[in-house]
């Protein structure tokens, strides 16, 4: 893959680089206010933003895997199904198309958002498509939270998080109802079947 640095320095393994490419099982890390664009082969590419760091697991024109390792990236696919796969500890996400965004934060929760792209997340347990202005939550254990949209009021954004990793699963449907508007449609569809009263 080809890399091209906006700004700022990033190393390759141990030590800081200037090389133009990352090669399969190569770490490229950046460091303080840096950004680096990665050019993926007949997909598109990412953007790596600081305290960043990936692995290059797979790089061809058919398949491309990488391990997103820590702090964050930005996927641009330029075509449907550009067979780009993220990895990160608790789940695995499927490029289907477009732009999304993956962090994953220092308690290891990965945070997923779609922008005007489409992708597939999987773990053991389940799969979710999680739509175009869709974000999602997945915790450490792999556990996939209530995919909710971009623009959706923050209160009912923190409700829908309480609904998807409270262990109890107590929480207020008709509290969700009242905050919810034309764009938590999918959420809602999500909540359904998390409602224990009928």
């Amino acid at each position: 893959w080809q890399l091209r640095v906006e700004y700022g320095q990033y190393q390759i393994g141990p030590t800081i680089s200037s090389k133009q490419t990352l090669d399969v099982q190569e770490i490229l890390s950046t460091l303080d206010s840096s950004k680096v664009a990665l050019t993926i082969p007949n997909a598109g590419r990412i953007e790596l933003r600081s305290y960043s760091s990936l692995q290059l697991i797979k790089g061809n024109d058919k398949d491309n895997i990488i391990s997103l390792l820590a702090g964050s990236i930005i996927a641009k696919c330029k075509i449907d199904d550009p067979r780009l796969t993220i990895k990160t500890l608790p789940v695995n996400i499927v490029a289907k198309g477009g732009d999304f965004s993956v962090v994953v934060d220092d308690q290891g929760y990965v945070n997923i958002k779609t922008q005007n792209g489409v992708a597939l997340l999987e773990n053991a347990k389940e799969n979710l498509m999680l739509v175009r202005d869709h974000a999602c939550k997945v915790k450490p254990n792999g556990n996939i939270g209530i995919p909710y949209h971009i623009d959706t009021k923050m209160e009912f954004v923190e409700l829908v998080l309480n609904a998807s990793f409270d262990e109890q699963k107590v929480f207020n449907p008709t509290q969700l109802l009242v905050l919810a508007t034309p764009l938590d449609g999918i959420t809602l569809l999500y909540l359904i079947k998390e409602i224990k009263n009928p």
